[in-house]
């Protein structure tokens, strides 16, 4: 799939949501004219899907989790990210896909997987999430998080991820926990 450079512009921007970026920063990482970028921005500003902050002469832009169409946009890009990952690490999508079918009684928020680790994100860890996701062997290694400890260590997760699993309910948890209103 080609992007356009307004989805690189948002993808760059999702890779590390803490991270602040001047108009030029994006340009030189894109490797596309600052003319271009600095128009895509500015059109992707007025719709409310991105956020420009002037510090003395520099814009500092950032996503607006607020908007809708930001959060949509984010989805869309997870998507393809997961279809290009899934091709590339087929025997653990296939064992993710099995052990998903299998678990109907636990309320997973997200499943996202990093370059080290699956990692699932439940609501509140208790001994009956343990117990059943351990029931399913899946076979790979991951690591169970609530939301408290996906606050609290929000800059591990965030950073080189694929969303497996509940690609809007892991950036509208991005944006609840950013406090991001």
């Amino acid at each position: 799939m080609t992007k356009t450079l307004r989805e690189r512009i948002v993808a760059f921007l999702g890779r590390d949501i803490n991270r602040l970026f001047s108009i030029s920063d994006i340009s030189k990482n894109l490797g596309a004219a600052y003319s271009h970028c600095n128009k895509f921005i500015r059109e992707m500003e007025s719709e409310g899907i991105l956020r420009m902050i002037k510090i003395a002469n520099s814009h500092i832009i950032t996503l607006n989790l607020s908007e809708p169409l930001t959060i949509s946009m984010l989805c869309t890009l997870e998507y393809h990210k997961l279809k290009n990952w899934k091709v590339k690490n087929k025997p653990k999508s296939a064992k993710l896909n099995l052990f998903l079918n299998r678990i109907e009684n636990i309320n997973i928020e997200s499943i996202f997987v990093s370059k080290t680790n699956i990692i699932i994100l439940v609501k509140k860890i208790d001994n009956t999430i343990n117990a059943e996701i351990n029931n399913h062997n899946l076979g790979l290694s991951y690591v169970i998080i609530d939301k408290d400890k996906f606050v609290q260590e929000q800059d591990a997760f965030l950073k080189d991820h694929v969303v497996f699993y509940g690609a809007e309910r892991f950036w509208q948890s991005v944006k609840k926990e950013l406090k991001i209103e």
